[in-house]
C-alpha cells in the first residue's frame, strides 16, 4: 500500500494507498464505450464466470474493486476493475517514474545530488 497512489475510488478506502509513488487508475466504463471488440470479451468471460453478462451489467462489473477490503474478496470471481498505471491526467507510469526523478535531482551548481547508477 505504501507504493499505491490510487486514484478513482474514495480516499480512505481500506486497502489501498494514496500517497506512494505508483499512481493506479481504475478504467471507467466511458473506458469501454467505444471498444465493442472489449464489451464482447467481457460479456463472455462473465458469462463464463456464472455473472449477468448484459451489456450494461458488464459497465457495473469492470468498476468493482478486485482489492477490496472486503472479508469475502478472496472467495469472489469473475470480472472485475482494470487497473492501470496511469496518472490522473492518463500518462503512463511505473516504477522507473521515481527513480529517474530521483536520478535527476540536482544541486544548486547542476551537479547531480546522489550517487546513482540505473542499468
Amino acid at each position: 500500500m505504501d507504493l499505491e497512489n490510487a486514484h478513482g475510488i474514495p480516499v480512505g478506502t481500506k486497502g489501498h494507498g494514496f500517497h506512494g509513488f505508483l499512481d493506479i487508475t481504475i478504467n471507467s466504463p466511458e473506458f469501454l464505450e467505444n471498444q465493442s471488440e472489449a464489451q464482447v470479451m467481457l460479456q463472455k468471460a462473465a458469462a463464463l464466470a456464472g455473472q449477468n453478462s448484459t451489456r450494461s451489467k458488464i459497465f457495473d462489473l469492470v468498476t468493482r474493486d478486485l482489492n477490496s477490503n472486503n472479508t469475502d474478496r478472496d472467495q469472489k470471481t469473475g470480472v472485475f476493475a482494470f487497473q492501470a498505471h496511469r496518472d490522473p491526467m492518463g500518462r503512463r507510469v511505473s516504477a522507473a517514474n521515481p527513480m529517474l526523478s530521483t536520478l535527476n535531482i540536482t544541486n544548486a551548481d547542476g551537479t547531480k545530488k546522489y550517487p546513482l547508477t540505473i542499468s
